[in-house]
């Protein structure tokens, strides 16, 4: 199984002031709550794509939440990841591949995976043989964020925001994705 998730910032206090994370009274509880979801679905043959953010200012390092979690693991860089990479001996023991932006794809789809949010990518605009999804991080649960208004303006279908704070601070599949993107974006069909 694949999975994705994004924005996780283990060990980050003052992310727990805002959005769906003012739920966590403590960022400890934060970081549990996230290692047990994960754990919950995730199985040590699965691969999870960390679209970016990690962690962040934590007290810990990346390795001490790493090792709590099941999966083979692969990381696109965030804006929050360079100084706790930085500060890793072996990334390579924790993580299959490390890279800024990935593509892939299966025999129905193309994928493009980054941090950022991109307007455009590959397959976005029917250019290719296979449809296209750009599977980003980044805005967490900001709908004040440009990201998010564009998005929704020009009903872009195919960008899919994978972060914890509207993926029920989990790791989800492609389906669960859609179907998260559809709610937050608030389209249904």
């Amino acid at each position: 199984m694949i999975y994705f998730t994004s924005d996780l910032h283990f060990g980050h206090e003052n992310l727990i002031k805002k959005g769906a994370r003012s739920q966590f009274e403590h960022v400890e509880t934060m970081d549990s709550i996230l290692i047990e979801n994960w754990n919950k679905k995730v199985s040590d043959m699965d691969d999870v794509y960390i679209v970016g953010d990690f962690c962040f200012r934590s007290r810990y390092p990346a390795e001490v939440y790493l090792e709590k979690l099941k999966g083979k693991k692969h990381l696109l860089i965030g804006n929050h990841d360079y100084q706790w990479l930085k500060k890793m001996k072996y990334p390579e023991r924790y993580f299959k591949t490390i890279k800024d932006i990935a593509y892939w794809s299966d025999p129905r789809y193309q994928f493009t995976l980054c941090h950022y949010p991109w307007m455009e990518w590959p397959g976005s605009k029917g250019e290719h043989s296979k449809p296209g999804y750009m599977i980003h991080g980044h805005i967490h649960d900001n709908k004040d964020h440009m990201a998010y208004k564009l998005v929704k303006a020009n009903n872009i279908q195919r960008l899919l925001n994978c972060s914890v704070d509207i993926n029920d601070f989990q790791p989800v599949t492609l389906g669960e994705l859609i179907v998260n993107n559809n709610r937050w974006y608030e389209r249904y069909f």
